[in-house]
This record gives structure tokens, C-alpha cells and sequence, in this order.
């Protein structure tokens, strides 16, 4: 039995593999070269950086300056055949704060998904190379976010790897708290592409049209996260919470005064309301009663709103990150104890948790 082969096969082989190698390789010319390349961008629309690289023989080194700042923090990576990019940013003494999970999506521009090693979930991040010559996207390579969509749902799609045959994607959709995943090689079939689970028969159609992806799939085992919907690339900003889109004020002017009154925790009230239920005023005040509370979190991130035509506001909202429940109330002979309405739903909510009762009415 041979066990190799001669001179003649060996050259044969090798210059083979050359040539399916410069075959794969992307349209990025300089990443064999040593040069540096610099990038701005932002990390979830908000966060800006500025992040130099040097890329050789698939490694990558830099640094990064975050707010325009002015300590630049080490960054330490790889990158692939595919276009695919790996960073670990790192603290002066060498340890990983976080990593941006990325792909050149074309020669001038990175997207990807940042993550800090102390904090669960992760934020898209853009980056490009200032006054680049523009350059047309892959049709599917980057991220996409989910348009059109609540303010409590959302969905982001990733696409890293695209070849003839297919494309790699992960995909991830929350609502409230509750998530839901799904990654592995979709099949092309002209302008679309296909996913289908072997073990559980989940199928995802994933349709291109210009300048979206569509996605089509049997949501009924998603326990109310979706993944089917419009998709565009690059961040978008998800919608903004407000009283009055979740249904909880019907006018401006009670979701002006209640913004007065409970000033920056209006916003955790508002992360409360993804379910919006009507209740009973037990304290006889004529007062509209709503709670709320958010999929995956009952017991946990709910809040009760009162107000009557005269704009007389009680409100309640858990805060479990600080262990508390914050009261506020616009009557003073309620700034000091609660109506009943709220007493009973405190007693509910509160009945494992003994969070603290926090009278934030000055």
C-alpha cells in the first residue's frame, strides 16, 4: 500500500490548492499586506470609536479609542479567508473587556456584534473607513435588524460566511425576556435561501429582495418571539417606549404630567408595559387603572398606573434591580401611604420578593 506520493504529484497538488485558494479568497487586497487601516464608527447607534488595525497573515493588531477619548486600549484578533473578524479589546494589563465579533462586509466596512465579557447580551456595531471610495454591500453578508417591529421585540440576524451554495447565519429574537436562537447554513435557491432543522423540522425561508431580507417561518413554537419579518441591514434604532404607543394614556397631556412627576424613572415604568391590563379602582377615586408587566419577568418588572380625569396620578413600579418598589403619587395627602388599589397589588407582586417601599413623591 502507498502511503505518499512522488515529486511530479506532490507539485501537481500544491499548485491545485494554489489556485482554489486565490479562488476563495475575498476581494480584500490588503489583507496579506502589513499596512494599518483606520475605522470610525459607533457601537448599538450611540457609542462612537475609533479603531485602527493591522492586518497580516491573518492576524490582527491595533487599538481602539472609545468617546473620543484619549487612552487608545489594545486590540488583539484574527481574520479569516472569508472576511470574518475576531477582536478581543483588552485593558492595559492584557485582560479581555470585551469582543467585537465581526466580517468586512466590503472592503471599507465592518459589522458585527460587540460584547462585554461582564454583561449578558450583545450590541451591533459599524465601522468604516472614513472618505472610502463607496462600495456596493454583498446582497448578504452583515448584520440585519428586524424592522417594523414593538417596542419589546426585537430580532437580529447575522450573516458571516456567504459562498455559491449557501450562506452562515445566526439568528437571535427576544420578546420581554424570553429569546430565542437558530444558526447553521442556509441553502441558495436563486434569490432565496433556505434552513432547515434535521432534528426538529424548523424550517426559515430567507428572501431576498434588493435591498431587504425577508424572513418566513411557523412561529407558533417561539412562546411569542418571532423571527419572521422585514430585515435591513446595519443597525436600526429600535422604537422608542412611550405611555401613550403602549396603550397606556390615550392623550399627551397625562403622559406629560406623569413624566413630570416621576421625571427619569418614567422609562422603567415604560420597560414595564409590555402587557397592558385594565384593573379595578378599589378606593372609589374614578380613576382609570392600568398594570403591566413584561413576558418572562411577571412578579418582577410590573407597575400600576392610576389617574383620574382631574390628572390625580398613584403609580407603582418595581425596580428588581435595586430591590425596591418606587410610589409616587401628584395628591399630597397620599405622599406618605397608598390607596388600597396599590397596597393589594404591592402585597401581590411583592409576596416572595419583600422588595423595599420606596415613597419617591419631594
Amino acid at each position: 500500500m502507498k502511503r505518499g506520493v512522488n515529486l511530479r504529484q506532490s507539485f501537481l497538488l500544491t499548485t491545485i490548492a494554489m489556485v482554489i485558494l486565490l479562488l476563495f479568497l475575498p476581494c480584500f487586497a490588503w489583507v496579506e499586506e502589513n499596512t494599518e487601516l483606520v475605522f470610525q464608527g459607533k457601537i448599538d447607534g450611540e457609542m462612537p470609536f475609533r479603531m485602527r488595525l493591522t492586518l497580516k497573515d491573518g492576524m490582527v493588531s491595533g487599538g481602539i479609542i472609545f468617546n473620543e477619548g484619549e487612552t487608545e486600549y489594545p486590540l488583539v484578533g484574527r481574520t479569516d479567508f472569508s472576511g470574518g473578524l475576531y477582536l478581543e479589546d483588552r485593558d492595559e494589563t492584557g485582560k479581555v473587556y470585551a469582543v467585537f465579533d465581526g466580517v468586512f462586509v466590503n472592503d471599507s466596512l465592518i459589522e458585527g456584534f460587540w460584547s462585554r465579557l461582564d454583561q449578558e447580551g450583545k450590541l451591533i456595531f459599524e465601522a468604516e473607513i472614513p472618505n472610502a471610495p463607496k462600495q456596493e454591500r454583498q446582497p448578504w453578508k452583515g448584520v440585519w435588524r428586524r424592522i417594523n417591529t414593538a417596542p419589546f421585540d426585537w430580532a437580529d440576524l447575522y450573516i458571516s460566511k456567504v459562498t455559491d451554495s449557501g450562506c452562515y447565519f445566526q439568528l437571535e429574537a427576544g420578546s420581554g425576556v424570553i429569546t430565542r436562537k437558530a444558526s447553521g447554513t442556509a441553502l441558495f435557491y436563486g434569490n432565496e435561501a433556505v434552513w432547515e432543522d434535521q432534528l426538529t423540522g424548523e424550517r426559515i425561508r430567507f428572501i431576498w429582495s434588493g435591498h431587504t431580507l425577508r424572513l418566513e417561518t411557523d412561529d407558533s413554537r417561539g412562546r411569542g418571539v418571532v423571527f419572521s419579518g422585514e430585515y435591513r441591514p446595519g443597525f436600526q434604532p429600535l422604537p422608542e417606549l412611550d405611555l401613550i404607543k403602549l396603550g397606556v394614556f390615550s392623550d399627551a397631556q397625562k403622559d406629560q404630567v406623569f413624566r413630570k412627576l416621576v421625571g427619569d424613572d418614567y422609562r422603567l415604568f415604560a420597560e414595564s408595559f409590555q402587557f397592558v391590563k385594565h384593573s379595578v379602582d378599589d378606593d372609589g377615586f374614578g380613576a382609570m387603572v392600568r398594570t403591566g408587566f413584561v413576558r418572562g419577568m411577571a412578579g418582577l418588572q410590573e407597575a400600576i398606573i392610576m389617574v383620574t380625569p382631574e390628572l390625580q396620578f398613584w403609580a407603582a413600579v418595581a425596580d428588581p434591580e435595586n430591590n425596591v418598589i418606587k410610589y409616587y403619587t401628584n395628591v399630597p395627602a397620599y405622599k406618605e401611604k397608598m390607596p388600597q388599589t396599590i397596597v393589594e397589588w404591592v402585597q401581590r407582586i411583592n409576596d416572595d420578593l419583600s422588595m423595599e417601599v420606596l415613597f419617591c413623591t419631594k
